[in-house]
């Protein structure tokens, strides 16, 4: 079976992803546009605070400071190639 035409942009929109620079991570933003429309940044983050990312996690600068999510693109290259 040939690959469905949107598999194939997803696919270059995360290799465009994470080779736009030279950084080490990228942003729940950041993936949720390169992966498409229905992924939004919110439950990226969400996911990553609750455990369920399992390329990414999550941490908090305090108790009811400011939320960060950290998502290697390392991470992200081997999830995705290796179809986990």
């Amino acid at each position: 079976m040939q690959e469905p035409s949107i598999i194939l942009e997803q696919k270059q929109k995360l290799a465009d992803l994470l080779t736009k620079d030279n950084k080490a991570t990228v942003s729940p933003t950041e993936l949720a546009e390169a992966l498409g429309e229905g992924v939004n940044a919110e439950s990226i983050r969400n996911a990553a605070f609750e455990g369920l990312l399992p390329y990414g996690w999550a941490h908090r600068s305090s108790l009811k400071g400011q939320r960060y999510v950290a998502i290697p693109k390392l991470a992200i290259w081997n999830w995705f190639k290796l179809g986990v």
